[in-house]
Protein backbone atom coordinates (compact mmCIF):
# COMPACT_ATOMS: atom_id res chain seq x y z
CA UNK A 1 0.00 0.00 0.00
CA UNK A 2 1.28 3.82 -0.90
CA UNK A 3 2.06 6.56 1.66
CA UNK A 4 -0.53 8.37 0.29
CA UNK A 5 -3.31 5.05 0.02
CA UNK A 6 -2.52 5.26 3.75
CA UNK A 7 -2.85 8.18 4.38
CA UNK A 8 -6.17 8.74 2.44
CA UNK A 9 -7.65 5.75 4.61
CA UNK A 10 -6.32 7.20 8.02
CA UNK A 11 -8.02 10.17 7.06
CA UNK A 12 -11.13 8.75 6.01
CA UNK A 13 -10.89 6.64 8.85
CA UNK A 14 -10.51 9.93 11.22
CA UNK A 15 -13.41 11.58 9.27
CA UNK A 16 -15.75 8.53 10.61
CA UNK A 17 -15.13 8.81 13.89
CA UNK A 18 -15.77 12.60 13.70
CA UNK A 19 -18.68 12.41 12.19
CA UNK A 20 -19.95 9.40 15.05
CA UNK A 21 -18.57 11.82 17.80
CA UNK A 22 -21.01 14.85 15.80
CA UNK A 23 -24.13 12.71 15.30
CA UNK A 24 -23.96 11.11 18.93
CA UNK A 25 -23.47 15.04 19.84
CA UNK A 26 -26.62 15.90 17.90
CA UNK A 27 -28.85 13.14 19.38
CA UNK A 28 -28.32 14.35 22.84
CA UNK A 29 -29.00 18.24 22.30
CA UNK A 30 -32.12 17.05 20.56
CA UNK A 31 -33.07 14.20 23.47
CA UNK A 32 -35.88 15.41 25.97
CA UNK A 33 -35.12 13.97 29.21
CA UNK A 34 -38.53 15.34 30.16
CA UNK A 35 -41.81 15.90 28.34
CA UNK A 36 -43.82 18.15 27.91
CA UNK A 37 -46.44 17.13 30.44
CA UNK A 38 -44.54 16.18 33.32
CA UNK A 39 -42.55 19.50 32.89
CA UNK A 40 -46.00 21.42 33.07
CA UNK A 41 -46.95 19.06 35.55
CA UNK A 42 -44.25 20.18 38.03
CA UNK A 43 -45.05 23.37 37.60
CA UNK A 44 -48.30 23.43 38.18
CA UNK A 45 -47.34 21.90 41.26
CA UNK A 46 -44.67 24.69 42.08
CA UNK A 47 -47.46 27.24 41.69
CA UNK A 48 -50.21 25.21 43.57
CA UNK A 49 -47.47 24.23 46.71
CA UNK A 50 -47.82 28.63 47.68
CA UNK A 51 -51.09 27.83 48.05
CA UNK A 52 -51.10 24.79 49.94
CA UNK A 53 -53.64 24.89 52.87
CA UNK A 54 -51.27 22.46 54.64
CA UNK A 55 -49.24 26.01 56.59
CA UNK A 56 -52.65 25.91 58.41
CA UNK A 57 -52.84 22.47 58.86
CA UNK A 58 -52.01 22.35 63.11
CA UNK A 59 -55.17 25.10 63.32
CA UNK A 60 -57.31 22.57 61.38
CA UNK A 61 -56.90 19.99 63.45
CA UNK A 62 -56.80 21.50 66.82
CA UNK A 63 -59.83 24.01 66.07
CA UNK A 64 -61.32 22.99 63.46
CA UNK A 65 -61.37 18.81 63.55
CA UNK A 66 -61.22 19.03 68.06
CA UNK A 67 -58.70 16.81 68.36
CA UNK A 68 -56.92 16.78 71.53
CA UNK A 69 -53.74 18.20 71.73
CA UNK A 70 -52.04 14.96 73.21
CA UNK A 71 -53.55 12.48 71.23
CA UNK A 72 -51.78 15.49 68.02
CA UNK A 73 -48.28 14.65 70.34
CA UNK A 74 -48.69 10.89 70.13
CA UNK A 75 -49.58 10.71 66.46
CA UNK A 76 -46.88 13.44 65.98
CA UNK A 77 -44.03 11.05 67.33
CA UNK A 78 -45.87 7.75 65.35
CA UNK A 79 -45.60 9.49 62.28
CA UNK A 80 -41.88 10.39 63.00
CA UNK A 81 -40.88 6.21 63.74
CA UNK A 82 -42.77 5.53 60.53
CA UNK A 83 -41.26 8.31 58.54
CA UNK A 84 -37.59 6.76 58.92
CA UNK A 85 -39.34 3.12 58.34
CA UNK A 86 -41.07 4.82 55.23
CA UNK A 87 -38.12 6.27 53.66
CA UNK A 88 -36.11 3.70 53.97
CA UNK A 89 -38.27 1.33 52.41
CA UNK A 90 -40.17 3.65 50.04
CA UNK A 91 -35.94 3.99 48.63
CA UNK A 92 -35.34 0.13 48.82
CA UNK A 93 -38.10 -0.23 46.68
CA UNK A 94 -38.09 2.36 43.95
CA UNK A 95 -34.34 1.28 43.21
CA UNK A 96 -35.34 -2.06 42.46
CA UNK A 97 -37.68 -0.35 40.26
CA UNK A 98 -37.08 -1.06 35.93
CA UNK A 99 -39.80 -0.20 34.08
CA UNK A 100 -40.10 1.50 30.50
CA UNK A 101 -41.63 4.70 32.11
CA UNK A 102 -38.53 4.81 34.86
CA UNK A 103 -37.95 4.01 38.34
CA UNK A 104 -40.89 6.57 39.78
CA UNK A 105 -43.71 7.24 37.81
CA UNK A 106 -45.72 3.78 38.07
CA UNK A 107 -46.00 4.84 41.90
CA UNK A 108 -46.83 8.22 41.23
CA UNK A 109 -49.71 7.53 38.80
CA UNK A 110 -50.88 4.40 41.10
CA UNK A 111 -51.08 6.27 44.20
CA UNK A 112 -52.55 9.69 42.59
CA UNK A 113 -56.19 8.50 42.44
CA UNK A 114 -56.18 6.95 46.25
CA UNK A 115 -54.04 10.13 47.37
CA UNK A 116 -56.63 12.45 45.83
CA UNK A 117 -59.16 10.53 48.06
CA UNK A 118 -57.41 10.70 51.17
CA UNK A 119 -56.38 14.31 50.69
CA UNK A 120 -60.36 15.16 50.26
CA UNK A 121 -61.11 13.36 52.91
CA UNK A 122 -58.33 14.70 55.65
CA UNK A 123 -59.75 18.07 54.89
CA UNK A 124 -63.87 16.92 55.10
CA UNK A 125 -63.16 15.07 58.93
CA UNK A 126 -65.27 18.37 59.99
CA UNK A 127 -68.25 17.33 58.08
CA UNK A 128 -68.00 13.90 58.83
CA UNK A 129 -67.12 13.92 62.82
CA UNK A 130 -69.27 16.90 63.82
CA UNK A 131 -70.46 16.27 66.88
CA UNK A 132 -67.74 14.17 68.31
CA UNK A 133 -65.14 14.75 71.14
CA UNK A 134 -61.64 15.85 71.15
CA UNK A 135 -60.99 11.81 72.03
CA UNK A 136 -63.69 10.17 69.82
CA UNK A 137 -62.04 6.58 68.76
CA UNK A 138 -63.40 6.88 65.50
CA UNK A 139 -62.06 10.16 64.50
CA UNK A 140 -58.71 9.60 66.37
CA UNK A 141 -58.26 6.53 63.60
CA UNK A 142 -59.11 8.39 60.98
CA UNK A 143 -56.32 11.08 61.71
CA UNK A 144 -53.75 8.65 62.67
CA UNK A 145 -54.37 6.47 58.90
CA UNK A 146 -54.90 9.71 57.27
CA UNK A 147 -51.71 11.14 58.68
CA UNK A 148 -50.03 8.24 57.89
CA UNK A 149 -50.89 8.52 54.19
CA UNK A 150 -50.41 11.89 54.10
CA UNK A 151 -46.31 11.54 55.07
CA UNK A 152 -46.50 8.90 52.74
CA UNK A 153 -47.11 11.41 50.23
CA UNK A 154 -45.20 13.98 51.39
CA UNK A 155 -42.30 11.38 51.21
CA UNK A 156 -43.25 10.46 47.17
CA UNK A 157 -43.42 14.24 46.65
CA UNK A 158 -40.11 14.86 47.90
CA UNK A 159 -38.35 11.52 45.96
CA UNK A 160 -40.06 13.38 42.75
CA UNK A 161 -38.58 16.56 43.31
CA UNK A 162 -34.88 15.07 43.47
Amino acid sequence: MSTTAAQEAENLEIEQVEARINADRNLNKNRRYVGTKETLAYVIYDISASFNISKYNDVFITDIVQIGLSFQTIVTFVIGIWDVINDIFLAAIIDRTRTRFGKFKPYLILYAGPGLLLSFFYWMMPIFFTGMGPYNATKLTSYMIFSIFNNLAQSMNNIAKR
